[in-house]
């Protein structure tokens, strides 16, 4: 990752993490969501999902480790931080243990934690 001199944080294209490791799978979805700051809500897309984050698709730009709370109107409502953001895009990382996330939408993208191998955790 770094910085592209225009203020804008840049990571890979596919949003991989220095070593290309992820502690949790990623799921590729197009959820609408909202993401709810305490200065206000944006509604946003959900590109992917894991148990410990996710890529928004936003209209308009964030603070790096802005805290909120990523509002999937189905599944209910999951504690976050603004990890990196690029013009329309944002990753969060997820502040809910993956336990509880699971449960909330781990059935719905048949999520797995890697680190309990192939064992799904919902």
């Amino acid at each position: 990752m770094g910085d592209d001199r225009s203020g804008w944080i840049v990571t890979r294209s596919d949003g991989a993490t220095p070593g290309g490791r992820r502690k949790h799978r990623r799921k590729p979805v197009m959820w609408s969501a909202h993401f709810e700051l305490p200065t206000g809500g944006l509604d946003c897309i959900a590109f992917d999902l894991s148990l410990g984050g996710a890529k928004l698709r936003l209209d308009a730009p964030v603070k790096l480790r802005q805290r909120g709370r990523l509002v999937l109107e189905r599944y209910g409502a999951i504690e976050a931080e603004i990890l990196w953001q690029r013009p329309g895009m944002a990753g969060l990382r997820f502040l809910d243990p993956p336990w509880r996330v699971a449960r909330l939408i781990g059935k719905a993208l048949a999520l797995e934690n890697r680190s309990a191998g192939t064992r799904p955790l919902c």
